[in-house]
């Protein structure tokens, strides 16, 4: 099965090129918990043209639950909104934190992904994708990704995010992988 995962979906632009290109893919899932993107008009337009598309309205984690989200409440649909705390970029509020669901994305990984299968993951979670890659790397998870496109934001945050770390983990594996740092 070729599969395409759209981990900070945002807004479905990256959904809907993709898909437009690569006519190939058998299921997208696209995971956003931003309920205030997935009412972008750009989600009508991508359902509306593709069938194939799982909307994931969770954050992509390392545990399953709730969380807290931050954003900026003068923009809701902006792409600064995250996860962790202390990140300088964004005018996020922090003080009133909207909590969504998560969920464990390596655990989900190994439970809706086979070895069989191409997968092709974006990851652009806005700082959280240091602890997704770490608690991948950990549990197998990243040997069922075969090309990989992430943006790492470590220097967007008021603390040392662990990019040499990670740059390490997924230089280890045989994943055709893209980078791009903020």
């Amino acid at each position: 099965m070729n599969v395409y995962i759209d981990c900070g979906a945002h807004i479905g632009k990256t959904v809907y090129e993709y898909l437009a290109v690569h006519n190939e893919v058998d299921i997208c899932y696209a995971i956003e918990p931003c309920l205030n993107c997935l009412q972008d008009p750009m989600w009508r337009k991508t359902n509306n043209r593709f069938e194939n598309i799982e909307i994931i309205e969770d954050a992509a984690w390392v545990y399953d639950g709730e969380i807290h989200f931050y954003m900026n409440p003068k923009k809701p649909c902006s792409q600064s909104a995250t996860v962790l705390l202390n990140k300088c970029t964004g005018d996020l509020d922090y003080s009133i934190p909207v909590d969504v669901p998560c969920f464990d994305f390596s655990d989900w990984c190994l439970h809706h992904l086979s070895k069989t299968d191409y997968v092709f993951l974006k990851m652009d979670i806005e700082g959280a994708e240091y602890e997704v890659i770490k608690k991948m790397h950990k549990d197998g998870a990243l040997k069922l990704i075969d090309k990989m496109y992430i943006e790492l934001h470590g220097d967007k945050f008021d603390q040392t995010m662990p990019h040499e770390e990670v740059m390490a983990i997924l230089d280890g594996y045989d994943i055709e992988i893209e980078v791009a740092t903020h």
